[in-house]
């Protein structure tokens, strides 16, 4: 099977809900993205063998964000584009399938990443189809009821981070701690070439907007947010006349009991296994952040402590908000600038519903 590699990695800023982003749809923001990735990547659009993008709340406008999204942006209409879900993890399973494309010899060269603009979810109705009064319609946020959706036992996100705080003993206080120590590391979030500079308007002007927003206040749990992340990934064959910035050593998925939301150290292990790689081997350890009692209960299940510098150096979704289906590539693209050469990184990206996606990569 052919080895995969990543010729780049491109993202938006990542923008909380209703913030600076609020203009751009999420087929703009894909669009952005998948632009800009092709750029800095050097591979002709028209050389794609696919595109590929995970949103975890898919609507019926775009139907299909992937083909949206790659039409908005003007690439060859020749290229096909299809769109997954795994919730949260979304973005990280497009860039499986991508890989597993690949390497099966289905595909040389595919665009993959995640979108979600969760400031553009529309509110939903039930039985508006057929009955729609006062007395039986239910008008509701599906944002909340997405996490609750996720399992059976219809559990909020309150919920499940009060029963993982109980399980492994932690307070709210170790919570309010951690959240604040992420939000000082988001502060050295800069402006890079591999983040797209998109104009929004900011009271009567409009403005460059280069970084990422941070929150003003310290979250213990990720607030809704906007953004996408996209990367070029291509065979050995494919990638033969580039200079790829990475390769792609394994991907591994997990699941666990929803009530709890914890199945990281099991992906975990299977993704090092698979990359023939230990947790000390590793460089950086990026984990996406849906709440502190989360990350938390993740190091702790890993044998690792909190002050581990290689964990998210630069903050994540408690500062930033969590653009959920992009959330994890978001992330895989904050990794592969982020590693020196020769350095190896994971990204750890948990799902509504008690499922993990995990990546490895290593920087060429």
């Amino acid at each position: 099977m052919s080895r995969v590699y990543i010729l780049s990695g491109a993202r938006t800023p990542v923008a909380v809900m209703d913030g600076s982003l609020r203009d751009y749809s999420e087929s703009k923001l894909g669009a952005a993205s998948m632009k800009l990735a092709l750029e800095l990547s050097g591979f002709g659009a028209g050389a794609l063998s696919e595109i590929i993008v995970g949103a975890a709340k898919q609507t019926s406008k775009p139907s299909n964000l992937a083909r949206y999204a790659m039409l908005d942006a003007r690439l060859p209409i020749h290229v096909p584009a299809y769109t997954v879900h795994r919730q949260s993890a979304s973005g990280i399973q497009a860039v499986a399938n991508g890989v597993w494309s690949i390497k099966s010899g289905m595909a040389g060269a595919v665009l993959a990443g995640g979108c979600e603009s969760m400031t553009h979810i529309p509110r939903e109705i039930h039985n508006a189809r057929n009955s729609f009064n006062e007395h039986t319609r239910i008008i509701f946020d599906p944002i909340g009821a997405q996490i609750e959706g996720a399992q059976p036992e219809k559990l909020s996100s309150s919920d499940i981070c009060g029963r993982i705080a109980e399980k492994h003993g932690i307070t709210t206080e170790e919570a309010a701690s951690f959240a604040a120590a992420c939000a000082g590391k988001a502060a050295a979030r800069a402006a890079a070439d591999y983040i797209c500079k998109l104009q929004v308007r900011k009271s009567k002007a409009v403005e460059s907007l280069e970084t990422d927003e941070i929150s003003p206040k310290p979250e213990i749990v990720a607030k809704p947010a906007d953004g996408a992340a996209m990367l070029v990934l291509a065979s050995e064959e494919a990638a033969s006349d580039k200079k790829p910035i990475a390769e792609v050593f394994s991907i591994a998925a997990a699941a666990g009991n929803p009530a709890y939301g914890l199945a990281e150290t099991c992906a975990v292990k299977k993704a090092l296994e698979k990359a023939d790689m230990a947790l000390p081997g590793l460089a950086r350890i990026e984990i996406v952040e849906m709440s502190a009692v989360q990350v938390l209960a993740t190091i702790k299940g890993l044998g690792l402590e909190a002050s581990d510098k290689r964990i998210n150096p630069l903050g994540g979704g408690l500062a930033l908000g969590s653009p959920w289906g992009a959330s994890g590539t978001v992330h895989l693209v904050d990794l592969i600038h982020g590693l020196k050469s020769g350095e190896s990184g994971i990204v750890v990206n948990p799902a509504e519903g008690g499922q993990v996606m995990c990546v490895v990569v290593r920087k060429m």
